[in-house]
């Protein structure tokens, strides 16, 4: 509910504060992380609140990326595919566009 109020009176969910900046963090890591998603169905529905829900992506990007890079080395490491599968994806991207390295991720 807090949720959609903010979003109503146009804060977005980087400067929202009906959550604690560590879940703000954590929910933008994981729109992110969809957003590479293998349905597309979700990837859209991502991609979509990623574009809408924030003010500056790149801004939100470069806030949450050392959060972003611990959960995807969780994700890699939790020995399930799908999870892994779903870091990967998220990381490769993030190499391609310059973000981070290997060796950055490696730390």
């Amino acid at each position: 509910e807090k949720l959609g109020e903010a979003v109503k009176f146009g804060q977005d969910f980087l400067s929202f504060e009906a959550l604690a900046v560590r879940q703000r963090h954590l929910l933008l890591c994981s729109i992110f992380i969809a957003r590479t998603d293998q349905l597309a169905e979700l990837r859209r529905i991502a991609t979509l609140l990623w574009k809408e829900r924030l003010q500056s992506g790149p801004k939100a990007k470069g806030e949450i990326m050392p959060m972003l890079l611990q959960v995807l080395k969780t994700l890699k490491a939790s020995g399930r595919k799908a999870q892994g599968d779903a870091g990967s994806a998220c990381f490769a991207e993030l190499i391609s566009a310059g973000d981070t390295t290997e060796e950055a991720f490696e730390k």
